[in-house]
C-alpha cells in the first residue's frame, strides 16, 4: 500500500524554493549589477553563478508544482510548469559564458539563445495562468507579466540591436516574473492552509 503524501513537505518545498529563487535573484542584482556603460551590458561571472544557483531552486519548485498540478488533473497548467522549467534551463545555459563575452557579435549570439527561451517561456506562462488553484488576480498578473518578454522578443525579431534597451525591457520582465514566484508561493501556502489547517 502506498504511503500517504506529505502535503506539508510538498508545500514547504515549493514555497521555500520559490522564495529562495526570488531572494537570490535580487541579491545577485544588488551585489553584482551589470555594467550598461558600453554598447552592450557586461555581466560578471559571480552574477551568472549566483543566478544559476537561483535557477536550480526555481527548476526544483516548478517540477514539484508541475507534478502537483498533474495530480490535480490540471493538465495545461502542469504542462506550463514543466515547459517553464525547461525554458529556464535554456536561459540558465545561456549564462554559462556570459562573463566571457567581449564583443558585440558574441553578445548577439548569446542573445539569440536568450530569445529562444522566451519563445517557450511566454506560452508556458500563459498555460500556468489556467491553474485554477491560483486566485484569479494572480492568474491575470501571471499572464500580464509576459508583456515585457513578448515586447523584447518582437523588438529583437524586427531587428532592434540596442542591447542596453533590450536588456532594460528584459529586466522589467524578470521583475514581473519574480513577483509571480512570490505570488505563487503565497497562493500555494494559502491553499495548504485552507485545505489542511481549516483556516
Amino acid at each position: 500500500m502506498a504511503k500517504p503524501r506529505n502535503e506539508r513537505l510538498i508545500m514547504l518545498t515549493i514555497v521555500t524554493c520559490l522564495v529562495l529563487t526570488f531572494v537570490i535573484n535580487y541579491l545577485a542584482a544588488i551585489i553584482y549589477p551589470p555594467d550598461f556603460s558600453g554598447d552592450f551590458p557586461i555581466y560578471s561571472s559571480d552574477w551568472a553563478l549566483t543566478l544559476q544557483i537561483a535557477g536550480a531552486f526555481l527548476i526544483l519548485a516548478l517540477t514539484v508544482i508541475a507534478m502537483k498540478a498533474e495530480e490535480e488533473k490540471q493538465i495545461l497548467a502542469a504542462a506550463g510548469f514543466t515547459a517553464i522549467a525547461i525554458s529556464n534551463g535554456i536561459n540558465f545555459m545561456s549564462l554559462l559564458d556570459i562573463s566571457n563575452i567581449t564583443t558585440y557579435d558574441q553578445f548577439e549570439d548569446q542573445y539569440r539563445l536568450t530569445m529562444s527561451s522566451n519563445f517557450l517561456l511566454i506560452p508556458a506562462t500563459l498555460l500556468i495562468a489556467s491553474y485554477d488553484r491560483f486566485k484569479r488576480w494572480i492568474r491575470y498578473f501571471t499572464a500580464l507579466s509576459m508583456l515585457p518578454y513578448f515586447t523584447v522578443s518582437i523588438m529583437f525579431l524586427v531587428g532592434v540591436r540596442d542591447y542596453n534597451l533590450l536588456e532594460s525591457v528584459f529586466i522589467v520582465g524578470v521583475v514581473c516574473l519574480s513577483l509571480d514566484w512570490l505570488l505563487w508561493a503565497y497562493n500555494i501556502y494559502d491553499n495548504y492552509r485552507v485545505d489542511h489547517l481549516g483556516q
